[in-house]
């Protein structure tokens, strides 16, 4: 995960910040460089974590917008950019919210609570998306997808039409998982179903 990622990256955290950079300033002014490895560690293990931050809560994961949640926050905790991204969960449910009226407890009580629901969302998209691709798919060279990461299950989503793109960004991303649950069983249905079509067939 990206957040764990961040934890990780001590020596990006404890660098100097740049002049007129918010994000590296904002490190410094929530103590992100003043924490060692073994710190951040503890934190991570005995931590609280919490959905409110600034006199606000957020809603679960699952109920913000899909691409904001796989696409977005994913983006910008990969480039360590950690205040932009709690602004960007934050800012698309309340208009009057502000960082700067957080704590750094809270801070890090929010960052705990990011993680975990990256974690409730890793575990649910494991047990009813995942699934091991057919040897000939990946002969054909399925693989090749993986570049585009969360873009080729939104243009199957939206059949290939660009300007659905955003549509389905905005949508709930339970409502997304539903639908694509919904997909992997039809396909494991007709699947089965050709399989037993088949059977029938050579029998005769």
């Amino acid at each position: 995960m990206m957040l764990i990622n961040f934890f990780k990256r001590k020596e990006k955290i404890l660098a100097t910040p740049h002049q007129g950079d918010t994000n590296s300033n904002d490190q410094v002014k929530y103590g992100f460089n003043n924490l060692t490895q073994h710190q951040f560690q503890l934190l991570l293990k005995y931590g609280k974590a919490s959905a409110n931050i600034g006199g606000f809560k957020s809603k679960a994961f699952i109920e913000l917008p899909y691409g904001m949640v796989k696409k977005d926050v994913p983006a910008l905790l990969k480039d360590d950019k950690v205040v932009e991204a709690i602004n960007l969960i934050m800012e698309c449910q309340y208009e009057k919210f502000e960082l700067g009226n957080s704590s750094g407890n809270e801070v890090f009580g929010f960052l705990l609570w990011i993680l975990s629901q990256y974690e409730f969302i890793k575990r649910i998209e494991s047990r009813h998306l995942h699934s091991d691709p057919d040897p000939e798919i990946l002969a054909a060279g399925i693989s090749r997808l993986n570049e585009f990461g969360e873009l080729s299950v939104i243009d199957n989503l939206a059949n290939g039409n660009l300007l659905e793109y955003d549509r389905i960004e905005a949508l709930p991303y339970f409502k997304v998982y539903q639908k694509l649950k919904l997909d992997k069983i039809i396909r494991e249905i007709n699947k089965k179903y050709q399989k037993i079509i088949e059977e029938k067939t050579r029998k005769k």
